[in-house]
């Protein structure tokens, strides 16, 4: 599983979490911050041939509780 660096994390922006197979989340993020530059409280995630389920779930999860509620 990849994902982009996710950055300080702000409670007054709501969090955004793009998912995808393979890169198409990441070069989607990658896409917009160079339309629109550095964004805040955004990541994204791929899942690649191979990952393991249980991971991936945990590590959504754990990215989901950073953000603000």
């Amino acid at each position: 599983m990849k994902e982009s660096v996710l950055r300080e994390i702000k409670a007054e922006t709501p969090g955004i979490i793009v998912l995808s197979h393979g890169g198409f989340a990441l070069e989607m993020l990658s896409t917009a911050e160079m339309i629109c530059g550095e964004m805040e409280n955004v990541v994204a995630v791929g899942i690649y041939p191979g990952d393991d389920l249980d991971l991936y779930r945990e590590r959504l999860e754990e990215l989901i509780a950073r953000f603000p509620a």
